[in-house]
């Protein structure tokens, strides 16, 4: 992440978080939970000489999320940002494109 120490982490129906350390402290919690699975596609990348960008697609699961399997599918876009010749990740956009609890 940016030595700088800027990093936006846009999600649906949350503010943007804007700092490496706020992202980090966001991401805490989540990481040290053992019950879900993270599977990921690379969909699209372009790299420019300062810029780069990636379109991921993503499955997060859960086993058991109050009583019944969860999932979400997402489409997620990172920007990375060459820093002093160096790549570094400073934006993580994602968007739900359908999760096991959408009405149906």
């Amino acid at each position: 992440m940016s030595p700088k120490g800027n990093m936006e982490l846009i999600l649906p129906g949350t503010e943007i978080i804007s700092t490496v350390d706020s992202f980090l402290t966001f991401h805490e919690k989540w990481f040290q939970e053992a019950n879900w699975t993270f599977e990921t596609k690379i969909l699209q990348t372009d790299i420019g000489q300062e810029i780069g960008t990636a379109i991921v697609e993503s499955m997060y699961r859960e086993p058991d999320r109050n009583g019944q399997p969860y999932f979400n599918r997402m489409h997620i876009s990172y920007v990375l940002k060459r820093i002093d010749n160096r790549w570094y990740l400073v934006q993580d956009h994602a968007s739900s494109v359908e999760k096991s609890t959408d009405k149906k």
